[in-house]
């Protein structure tokens, strides 16, 4: 099997599931106001462009020795496996220095060579989130 049609299996399927549990929300307000609004909007987005992503893949001629998943497809792996872990470790370490470290491995990730530079924007762009929705708007992040 090609891992971009595998991959677009499982954004369909979360993607369904997620469409179920903001189904769930809308009924806690009006339509235009209840918090499952948004959810279900971006859920219809990524099952759209996951169908289109499956039939493109279908489309594509199958090469039997290509059946490896690509450098891309490990990137999104590690990324969606970043994410959760980043999600999970919130509550037990600050939300200042988990978000430093996300974005330090997410820079890295994406190529970004320079330690230096990484650590700086990291750091950085976690201090702005930190005083503008901390400090100037008064919201408690986690």
């Amino acid at each position: 099997m090609n891992s971009e049609f595998i991959l677009s299996l499982f954004f369909l399927i979360f993607s369904s599931f997620f469409i179920f549990l903001s189904a769930e929300l809308l009924k806690y307000g009006p339509v235009g106001l209840s918090p499952g609004l948004f959810p279900m909007i971006v859920s219809i987005l990524i099952l759209l462009l996951s169908l289109f992503w499956l039939i493109s893949s279908l489309q594509k001629k199958e090469d039997s020795k290509n059946t490896s998943i690509s450098k891309g497809s490990w990137k999104l792996l590690f990324t969606i496996i970043l994410t959760f872990s980043y999600i999970f470790l919130v509550p037990y370490m600050h939300f200042y220095y988990t978000r430093a470290l996300y974005v330090f491995l997410l820079s890295m990730l994406s190529g970004q060579k320079n330690i230096i530079l990484n650590l700086i924007v990291s750091f950085l762009s976690s201090t702005v989130i930190f005083f503008i929705f901390g400090k100037i708007l008064n919201v408690a992040l986690p």
